[in-house]
């Protein structure tokens, strides 16, 4: 058996910062830590949206990344 033990979840929002020749979209990321692991994924989007809306170049992802421990009883 092993006990799972979750970790603070991180919200990043990708950004379209432009395009390579071959149309190519080019990305960059912003990444807040320390997101509590028991906020919906409904309030991480709303969250992801306006914390986007303040961003200068159009937000392409929103992504909710989870991580836990396991640790053996």
């Amino acid at each position: 058996m092993a006990l799972r033990e979750n970790q603070p979840s991180r919200l990043r929002i990708s950004v379209q910062t432009g395009l390579l020749p071959d149309g190519t979209p080019v990305l960059r990321h912003r990444t807040y830590n320390r997101m509590n692991d028991g906020v919906t994924d409904a309030s991480v989007l709303t969250i992801g949206n306006a914390i986007g809306s303040l961003q200068k170049h159009p937000v392409v992802y929103i992504h909710r990344i989870d991580e836990a421990r396991v640790l053996p009883l």
